[in-house]
């Protein structure tokens, strides 16, 4: 099993390797704030674990969405200043080996749904502080830009099909 496992394994590396930037592609990484967390030592992945020569992009997930447009970070020890592991920062640092390195904050996710991103949609106010925020966030950990990860707008919220437009 384990000889199945490294195979598996190198053939991916063998894959992404084949498609680095230079092909005009961009190869988007996700890392997943509560990576760190995992018990079982072979899942557990840090930011140092992070290769940014396979990236074009990294994207941190996730930051949550409330009704009013306000953003939340939601592990602030994991990833901010103000905590001790100062992911943000880690993240930010990736970008001295690879210059190229794009950096992005995704927001939502299969947690977050739809119904934020609706309510935040339809009232221009809450999506002006959305915006603010958002810009806030990216200029002062260094972000190159945002993902918004608005999961099956119209499965959840058929009747407000329209916010993603907006």
């Amino acid at each position: 099993m384990r000889l199945q496992v490294g195979l598996c394994t190198l053939s991916l590396i063998f894959l992404v390797l084949l498609l680095e930037p230079a092909s005009g592609y961009n190869i988007v990484c996700y890392f997943s704030s509560w990576a760190i967390y995992r018990n079982f030592t072979a899942a557990k992945f840090d930011i140092s674990n992070i290769d940014p020569s396979l990236c074009t992009h990294i994207n941190f997930a996730f930051v949550e969405l409330f009704e009013d447009g306000s953003l939340f970070i939601v592990d602030p020890w994991e990833s901010n200043d103000d905590g001790e592991y100062h992911g943000f920062q880690h993240l930010a640092e990736l970008k001295q080996s690879q210059p190229e390195l794009k950096i992005l904050i995704s927001l939502g996710g299969w947690n977050e749904g739809s119904k934020n991103f609706s309510a935040v949609s339809a009232d221009p106010e809450s999506r002006s502080r959305l915006v603010s925020q958002t810009l806030e966030l990216i200029e002062k950990y260094k972000f190159d830009g945002i993902d918004i990860d608005w999961e099956y707008p119209t499965l959840r919220s058929a009747a407000h099909f329209e916010d993603k437009v907006r």
